[in-house]
């Protein structure tokens, strides 16, 4: 699993801890990002909340993700 947040989003980001662990104990590959200066939607170029850097970056790890694990 891949999970991007965006640092801003605290409701999101206080689940990272929890998530990697389960996923840790089920033995699941796992990755997660934190994209600073970023809200919730920051992908959404529609939106207020897009921010280009954190949207390409995420962008690119996922993917980097794809080639590396779904084939």
């Amino acid at each position: 699993m891949l999970g991007i947040y965006g640092a801003l989003d605290t409701r999101v980001t206080g689940s990272q801890t929890a998530a990697k662990a389960a996923l840790e104990r089920a033995g699941l590959v796992n990755d997660f990002v934190v994209e600073p200066n970023a809200d919730h939607a920051f992908f959404d170029d529609t939106g207020p909340r897009y921010n280009a850097a954190a949207a390409a970056d995420a962008w690119g790890r996922l993917l980097d993700w794809f080639s590396r694990y779904v084939s």
